[in-house]
């Protein structure tokens, strides 16, 4: 027998199979649809019997509410209520019409519901005729909830009736169920079987061939897609090796990553210095809604120490840091040399954006980011710490003397001038000795806050040694170099100094004035010449600004 001919044997005993089941499974519905029925009048004798009672709450309640208050407000659910309870009633009465038992239930609830309205009617009556005295009572009588009471047990009793008929044909419906489910299941089993095996033996060549094809496919575009992804995190990981400054990575970065995760939008938060928050030092694509500073505790990544990934429709928790409104979220730690020093996090708006491939992209790259920048920062911590003063956080005395001659030869070039200020705290020693060194320190260091912001955005401020400052003012010649002195001075006076629950003030300066190029054209001259204009001003009675040799007349 060819294949053709079993083929056609098996489709012809399948539709043989399918057309015997399909008669058997239409007898069995039949008698399913039957019971289904049943039941369904039952549930509807049952929620009739609600509403009666519900209405009659509504009368009993509404009669109540306005004998109370006398407002017709209240006698609004009593007129719905009370031409609604005949018709349920009357509908009960078709319904139950073939059951006896019931049929006699239903005409005693029909007079002791008419018998409650009566009482109803007659409480309202008697308010609207003799008063509020004589509707409290016939309320008082009971009669109304004695009726109620009966009423209730009435239809408790023909909803347990009704219930123990629900029972009863809830399990044939049960059983024709099951027989009508069997049956289709045994006849549609046995043709899947036959046509399953039929189609298997037709399409398994098909099939194998088609699924190598996909797979090839699929590992070709895979191999394809990681290629393309590590040629661009090298091209970025390059570029970061080459970098001298974090903000120079900052770029690199904002500019690589959109090629490296098309189609996303997203950002790079770091610690900060106390490490309680993260701030959003990267970003690109439409981050609108993600919080540009947040704490650990918003991200999920930073509490498990792993990556998170919201998928749509999955059940993760959602990071705080980011809007409700994105479909699809990756949040990454970044971590180097074993801590974390940030967060990488993804946000897409298509839910099939973020996928395996662009996870593994997180990760590569993420730990390319963070080690780059994990070095940049602690380059540019060590050559802060060799150029700044740890106390007052200014420019150290090595870095004035390399910023000095940069900036004589600037004013050499362009032919400007350029103004230098000595400063010396008056009495520090005598301050320090009676006050402690605590108190020595943070006199220093406000002092130092004073002078940054009382000098221009470019002006260089430096501890020379001790409580000894040096500033240096490109472009301003003696005068403004003096004015601006004057005030430090002044403001100096005004300073008052914070140590535990203490204040001090009182604190005074001194100060020496040179100007390149009128008293010399080399640093340690108008270093010199200022730091005797000092000597003057701290023999003339100190709190003073002097310059040298006094070019200035001091009016």
């Amino acid at each position: 027998m060819t294949f053709a001919h079993k083929t056609f044997l098996w489709f012809m005993l399948a539709i043989l199979l399918l057309m015997a089941d399909v008669i058997l499974v239409y007898r069995s519905f039949t008698q399913f649809d039957s019971q289904k029925n049943l039941v369904t009048h039952t549930y509807e004798v049952i929620n009739t019997l609600e509403e009666v009672v519900s209405s009659l709450k509504d009368v009993q309640s509404a009669q109540r509410g306005y004998v109370i208050t006398g407002q017709l407000d209240y006698l609004t659910p009593y007129s719905v209520a009370v031409p609604r309870i005949p018709e349920s009633l009357h509908k009960l009465e078709v319904l139950v019409a073939d059951n006896k038992t019931q049929e006699k239930n239903l005409a005693l609830l029909r007079q002791e519901a008419e018998k409650r309205m009566q009482i109803a009617a007659d409480i309202i009556a008697a308010y609207e005729q003799k008063g509020q005295e004589a509707a409290f009572a016939l309320v008082r009588s009971g009669a109304g909830k004695k009726e109620m009471d009966q009423i209730r047990g009435l239809v408790a009793e023909m909803i347990s009736i009704e219930q123990r008929l629900l029972a009863l044909r809830q399990d044939k419906v049960d059983a024709a169920a099951e027989v009508t489910l069997s049956l289709g299941s045994m006849g549609v089993i046995l043709c899947v079987v036959i046509l399953g095996a039929v189609f298997i033996m037709i399409h398994r060549l098909a099939l194998r061939r088609e699924r190598a094809e996909k797979q090839a496919q699929a590992a070709l575009v895979e191999i394809r897609t990681v290629s393309e992804q590590d040629a661009l995190i090298s091209h970025m990981t390059d570029y970061l090796q080459s970098c001298r400054k974090v903000l120079e990575a900052y770029e690199v970065v904002a500019k690589s990553l959109p090629q490296i995760l098309p189609g996303t939008s997203g950002g790079i938060a770091l610690y900060n210095n106390s490490r309680n928050i993260l701030e959003t030092a990267i970003s690109w694509g439409d981050a609108e809604g993600a919080r540009e500073s947040f704490t650990p505790e918003r991200c999920w990544s930073l509490r498990r120490g792993q990556l998170h990934h919201v998928h749509p429709g999955g059940g993760e928790p959602s990071c705080a840091h980011l809007p409700d409104t994105a479909a699809n979220t990756l949040c990454f730690p970044m971590q180097a040399q074993g801590d974390i020093v940030g967060c990488f996090y993804l946000m897409s708006e298509k839910p099939d954006t973020i996928n395996a491939h662009i996870e593994k992209a997180v990760r590569r790259s993420g730990e390319q980011i963070a080690l780059a920048l994990s070095n940049l920062k602690l380059q540019e911590r060590l050559r802060d710490q060799s150029i700044r003063d740890p106390l007052t956080k200014l420019f150290n005395r090595r870095y004035l003397e390399e910023t000095m001659d940069r900036e004589l030869d600037r004013a050499r070039r362009k032919e400007l001038q350029l103004g230098v200020m000595v400063l010396d705290i008056d009495h520090f020693k005598k301050y320090n000795d009676t006050r402690g060194h605590d108190a020595g320190d943070a006199l220093l260091a406000q002092f130092a806050k004073l002078l940054m912001d009382g000098i221009r955005q470019e002006d260089i401020a430096c501890r020379y040694g001790g409580e000894e400052f040096v500033i240096i003012m490109p472009g301003a010649n003696a005068e403004i170099t003096r004015d601006r002195a004057q005030r430090i001075c002044d403001a100096t006076r005004r300073m008052k100094i914070t140590i535990g629950s203490e204040i001090f003030g009182g604190v005074t300066v001194s100060i020496g004035v040179s100007c390149y190029p009128v008293h010399g054209l080399r640093t340690e001259d108008l270093i010199t010449i200022a730091d005797q204009a000092l000597y003057t001003a701290k023999h003339s009675g100190r709190d003073q600004v002097r310059v040298a040799e006094a070019l200035i007349s001091e009016g």
